[in-house]
């Protein structure tokens, strides 16, 4: 890297041209490949920036909030929050391993403020024999990839932790829909649910 130029002159590429690839198991039909384009990553790094940020709302994920993503980076480039808190110039954390204890450790040391992840995986942190002696008052989590049971998010609110759904897909670069108020519907991007029927977290 100390051989390496300070500077870099990205290439004039059509916003339509394939930016990343990854792989589905088919959880909605047979395994696959998928690509972004550019353009997908820009409007999606956009739009979850503006649900997660420009609102008074659970699971805010702004600036100064301190990233660790618990979703793995080939699950849809961890649904995608990456992007976002590298354009919002917030601080980031990579845990490796999921390990419980080194993960609610990096979740003190480091001060992490937001993180999102499956319900197992929050289910694996909320079983750790040292959960009470980490602080989690100021910790946001976003639950996707499935249901957020009612008894997790009890627990996770017992332990201070302010925990929201949300919703999406491999193919839809992936976040639709995400829950902005404790007891709201279902929100997508930009519209607010008038639904009546909607679910509710």
């Amino acid at each position: 890297m100390q051989s390496g130029s300070t500077a870099y002159a990205f290439p004039d590429l059509d916003e339509n041209t394939k930016a990343t690839t990854f792989y589905t198991t088919g959880t909605t039909g047979k395994p696959k490949g998928v690509y972004f384009s550019h353009r997908q990553l820009m409007l999606h790094t956009l739009g979850v920036s503006i649900v997660s940020g420009c609102y008074h709302t659970i699971g805010r994920f702004r600036s100064n909030d301190v990233y660790m993503p618990l979703t793995p980076m080939f699950h849809v480039h961890a649904w995608g929050f990456p992007y976002v808190a590298t354009l919002l110039g917030a601080k980031q954390v990579y845990p490796g391993r999921y390990e419980p204890e080194r993960l609610l450790k990096l979740i003190e040391k480091e001060g992490v403020t937001y993180s999102h992840c499956v319900p197992t995986i929050l289910q694996m942190l909320l079983n750790c024999p040292t959960i009470n002696q980490v602080d989690l008052s100021n910790w946001k989590v976003t639950i996707g990839g499935a249901r957020l049971p009612k008894g997790l998010a009890r627990t996770a609110k017992d332990l201070g932790i302010e925990i929201h759904a949300g919703y999406g897909m491999s193919e839809t670069c992936p976040v639709i829909s995400t829950a902005i108020e404790a007891h709201s519907r279902v929100c997508v991007p930009f519209a607010r649910s008038t639904d009546t029927s909607a679910p509710t977290i």
